[in-house]
């Protein structure tokens, strides 16, 4: 076994980004977050079939992050 010590990351996808740019302290929120809740919003956000839903995913991404949710199931 050994030590996986290469930083993680996520690609934050254009249109969320987009969004993030113009919301300052969900961005903030958004940038303190863990890989693992990084990743579940982006991942929930790209799995959107209609692009309706993905941009409303993106618009309830802002509003939990202002609201002090880290992930999609944290209170």
């Amino acid at each position: 076994m050994a030590i996986d010590a290469e930083k993680r990351t996520v690609t934050t996808p254009d249109d969320l980004q987009a969004a993030l740019e113009t919301d300052e302290p969900a961005k903030a929120a958004f940038d303190k977050l863990s890989y693992s809740h990084r990743k579940e919003y982006v991942l929930w956000i790209e799995e959107a079939k209609k692009p309706e839903t993905r941009a409303t995913r993106v618009q309830k991404t802002l509003a939990r992050l202002n609201q002090g949710h880290k992930g999609l199931n944290a209170r």
